[in-house]
């Protein structure tokens, strides 16, 4: 790579300062239910601290930095609102536009910065339980539009033979690591004639699973489980999204997912899409992903017992490896059209078949 030169790199840093601050005031905004409500109406410091029972002098700072950062539009009697075409980011949707789940794991980061601190240390991990409710909603959220509006579409295009199978015949899948169960719920809905087990260590996400299978009438097809242990073979369809990076002992776990598979299942891992070998400087999701693997998916997984986490800068030789070490292999290797993420197909495969693209 060529470095900038010492004013454009001291620019860059400062412009880094600026995004800083002004997400974290985004982050107010988003946490109190401001953009929400400004998006439905236009309203002054006073009238929008006595509809949301807040501090009219901190609402007349916020309001004005807003409209400094053109974030929000103010009118001549001094009303704030936000556009509509600034309401797709920043109000509740779940849509592609959406942006909450990227801003609400910043306030799970904050909570966890002194522990983090602490781990660069004395070499011990940061539970998921430091990162608090931000950075579960955030992460609950991150994928939903892909859930619904792609997940079932990748397999199609991606694994022909298995999402016929589950189509016409039915089967069991597990969704492995399924957080509030956004892709169980897409599974459930697809294919009608299969069983879908969510699994996850995390309480909260399964107790919310369960009951928007149930408001979805798809509780009948749905369990939920705390760990693979509970699991009974023989299993269609094992789906790994977002999961593998985040575990202490991949190699283990993959391991024991091929043990519960039926004869013609296999391993979906859906993963960060990212270069082969490290970039310098990466493009910009590269970038994200590598802020990620520091600021949580690293110090989370180390927080477990004789762990050996990848980070989330699971490269495809990587992957290769730990499969491989799993006694899978890679039938085909994917990147699919979210830019964030790369599909891997695993399956006890002979040793010398190629990888697919």
């Amino acid at each position: 790579m060529t470095a900038l030169d010492d004013k454009a790199f001291s620019t860059r840093i400062w412009q880094s300062c600026l995004a800083t601050q002004e997400l974290l005031c985004i982050y107010i905004g988003l946490k109190l239910g401001l953009y929400d409500t400004l998006s439905q109406q236009a309203l002054t410091a006073e009238e929008l601290a006595t509809q949301l029972q807040l501090d009219q002098r901190y609402l007349s700072e916020w309001l004005a930095q807003q409209v400094t950062a053109g974030i929000l539009v103010s009118d001549e009697q001094n009303r704030c609102f936000l556009p509509d075409a600034h309401a797709e980011a920043l109000a509740r949707s779940d849509t592609a536009l959406s942006r909450i789940a990227g801003i609400l794991p910043i306030g799970g980061v904050a909570a966890a910065l002194p522990q983090l601190l602490a781990a660069y240390r004395d070499g011990r991990g940061v539970p998921d339980s430091a990162f608090g409710e931000d950075w579960e909603c955030g992460h609950a959220g991150a994928n939903l539009h892909f859930f619904q509006s792609r997940l079932t579409a990748a397999l199609r295009d991606k694994l022909p033979d298995i999402y016929l199978r589950l189509l016409d015949e039915g089967g069991h899948i597990v969704d492995l690591g399924c957080g509030t169960g956004g892709a169980s719920l897409a599974f459930a809905r697809s294919f009608p004639r299969a069983h879908v087990t969510g699994v996850d260590v995390a309480e909260h996400g399964l107790r919310a699973l369960e009951r928007d299978a149930a408001e979805m009438g798809l509780a009948a097809r749905i369990d939920t489980q705390h760990s693979l242990n509970a699991l009974k073979s023989p299993v269609t369809l094992i789906v790994l999204i977002d999961t593998l990076h985040e575990v202490g002992r991949p190699i283990e776990l993959l391991s024991a997912c091929k043990d519960l598979l039926d004869a013609d299942g296999c391993i979906v891992v859906i993963d960060a899409l990212v270069a082969d070998t490290a970039q310098s400087p990466g493009d910009e999701v590269e970038r994200f992903q590598a802020t990620t693997s520091v600021l949580h998916c690293l110090p989370a997984a180390r927080a477990f017992e004789s762990s050996d986490p990848t980070g989330t800068m699971l490269r495809r030789p990587l992957m290769k490896d730990i499969a491989s070490q799993a006694g899978l292999r890679i039938t085909m290797s994917s990147d699919l059209d979210d830019r964030f993420h790369r599909l891997y197909r695993l399956e006890c495969a002979p040793q010398d078949l190629e990888i697919t693209s």
